[in-house]
């Protein structure tokens, strides 16, 4: 009888110390706002009188408190129906952790409850009234599953059809006064500490989405762009920036209207080699073309740039 003492009173300070653990882990792992934040500490909160129920059903049961038995038992089998209830309608991962232990111990609870019932009429009212609540839990939770799975694929399908679709333009001649044109420049404090390599590029636009062109990459930082920088489908703007005379490492980051980013690689060709009856010495700039296009993460990005800055 002393072990089971013993055993009750360190389970009753392991068990805030244990969830209060949890509860700071997932906070800073996942840096949940505000209202995450409180409803992650109402269910540290709910978890820990439920568990220090179950302690005080384990003392009950061992020491054959048959009031204490109901007492504690029937408060842990609301909090469990509580709890699984506000698990399935809330969008908190962090509860459905423990969801599958806790129906376990609900179902089991509630059996070992109506079973010690010394009233036979009493057990099978009982029974119908536990049996239509799990019931009504497990239609719950069909039903907030489904919801789930159509926001879910509602969301796919948002997130695809807001993905921008664009194609590029190849310059092979001198450059016309694009003045007049939808025109976006990468935001430099000055333009000379560049050497005179003129990029300049029409994306052309599907009729699929709307996408804004956010910046540029190239000698080791990002740039700003400004001007036309918001893409209307089915039309074209123009990309417009000096870089200096590495032609690696070049990026374009575009976002569409859901504010997703997307991340692509820029290479460029110097208009000399295609055209060599050009007199170049003539132009006071080399001017350079996109011959190519290709989709890359932000973390590719990094991995090239600290390969090779």
């Amino acid at each position: 009888m002393t072990g089971h003492w013993i055993a009750f009173g360190i389970l009753l300070l392991i068990i805030p110390i244990g969830f209060g653990w949890f509860g700071v882990k997932y906070i800073k792992k996942y840096n949940l706002n505000e209202q995450q934040k409180k409803s992650m500490h109402l269910w540290v909160g709910k978890s820990t009188l439920l568990f220090w129920l179950y302690d005080l059903l384990y003392m009950s049961i061992f020491n054959n408190w048959l009031t204490w038995i109901f007492v504690f038992g029937t408060m842990s089998v609301i909090i469990i129906f509580v709890n699984l209830t506000g698990a399935f309608l809330s969008g908190n991962k962090a509860l459905y952790k423990l969801l599958p232990f806790e129906l376990l111990i609900g179902v089991g609870l509630s059996t070992y409850l109506i079973y010690i019932i010394p009233n036979e009429r009493l057990q099978n009212i009982v029974t119908a009234v536990v049996a239509a609540l799990y019931g009504g839990i497990l239609t719950l939770v069909g039903v907030s599953l489904t919801i789930r799975h159509s926001d879910k694929e509602r969301r796919e399908e948002e997130k695809k059809n807001a993905r921008p679709l664009f194609a590029f333009n190849i310059l092979t001649e001198q450059l016309e006064d694009i003045r007049h044109k939808k025109v976006c420049v990468a935001e430099m404090n000055d333009v000379s500490e560049y050497d005179k390599c003129h990029v300049v590029a029409e994306l052309e636009n599907s009729n699929h989405s709307v996408f804004i062109i956010k910046g540029v990459y190239h000698d080791g930082k990002w740039f700003n762009m400004t001007g036309n920088t918001t893409v209307l489908p089915s039309t074209s703007v123009y990309i417009d920036f000096y870089f200096n005379e590495g032609i690696n490492n070049i990026f374009l980051h575009v976002q569409d209207e859901l504010d997703s980013s997307y991340y692509y690689e820029i290479k460029v060709l110097e208009l000399e080699f295609l055209d060599k009856h050009r007199d170049v010495t003539q132009l006071d700039e080399k001017l350079y073309m996109v011959r190519e296009i290709n989709e890359l993460s932000f973390d590719e990005i990094n991995n090239r740039i600290s390969v090779n800055p």
